[in-house]
Parts: C-alpha cells; sequence; structure tokens
C-alpha cells in the first residue's frame, strides 16, 4: 500500500535479508570480505549493489518514508542469480541506536513509515473516523520512547 502495489513482492525490496551484529567496524569489514571470497571460492558469481556505509560516521540520503539519515549501518544488496539479498550489518553499539535512540529506532521508523506514507489516513480516513493522525502518530513515537514497546 506504500507504494501503490497490491503486490508486496513489488513493493518491498527486501524479501530475502540477513542483519548482522558484529563487535566493532572491523569484524565488520572482515565479514564483507569474508562473504565476497566465499562467493568466488564457490563459484558464485554474487555483485555487491547499492552499498552504504554509515557507521564511520556521516549521514546517507534517507530515500524511505519515515527513514533517518542518521542511522548508522552497513546495507547492501548481494545479487547471488535471481535473487536479491538485503544485508545489513551493525556494531553492538549501532544495533543498540538502531533498537533505542531516539529520531533513530526502527520502531520509530515504522510508526513515521505509516503516518507519513499516508498509509494510516488511506486506511482510517478522517472524515469517517473523525481520527487526527498528526496526534495518533506523535502517541505512538512517545509510546514507543517511554515503554520500548
Amino acid at each position: 500500500m506504500r507504494k501503490n502495489e497490491k503486490n508486496p513482492a513489488v513493493a518491498v525490496d527486501d524479501e530475502l535479508g540477513l542483519m548482522a551484529v558484529l563487535d566493532g567496524r572491523a569484524e565488520v569489514t572482515r565479514f564483507v570480505e569474508h562473504l565476497t571470497k566465499a562467493a568466488v571460492r564457490s563459484g558464485v558469481l554474487m555483485t555487491l549493489e547499492d552499498i552504504s556505509d554509515t557507521l564511520s560516521g556521516g549521514g546517507y540520503a534517507a530515500e524511505s518514508t519515515g527513514s533517518s539519515s542518521d542511522t548508522p549501518m552497513v546495507k547492501f544488496f548481494a545479487r547471488l542469480g535471481d535473487a536479491r539479498v538485503e544485508f545489513i550489518i551493525h556494531t553492538n553499539q549501532s544495533y543498540l541506536d538502531y533498537h533505542h535512540r531516539h529520531g533513530v529506532s526502527h520502531d520509530e521508523y515504522e510508526v513515521r513509515r505509516i503516518f507519513d506514507s499516508g498509509v494510516a489516513e488511506f486506511l482510517f480516513p478522517k472524515d469517517i473516523y473523525q481520527l487526527d493522525m498528526l496526534d495518533l502518530r506523535e502517541r505512538q513515537v512517545a509510546r514507543y520512547r517511554d515503554h520500548g514497546a
């Protein structure tokens, strides 16, 4: 619904994925190197696409509605034949940010995405439900910040 698609496989790029949490930046680099070398050794043609690395500071241009440019992670897609696998790699610190940091946490992202994309208004039109979507959005974000629920 977010992208005006009825088929989620078309609307969502990340059907297949892996999220990894490693101790630090050096281990992240070692993991990516190991992944590419393992593909070569096994004879599988693998290409890395859309690589984004914000672990060392700096942001990226967040393209998804509700996404924060301040989310530290390494993110890329690995194309393996017909499959496109999304990899999100965190350090211990960035993983904690991903879950708890105000304005960055994944729970807040999900709330912002459903409200800011217009899906909530589409599902619950104001002329029928008389809901204040801005107020609901802020209350949901506050709920996740206060309770982590």
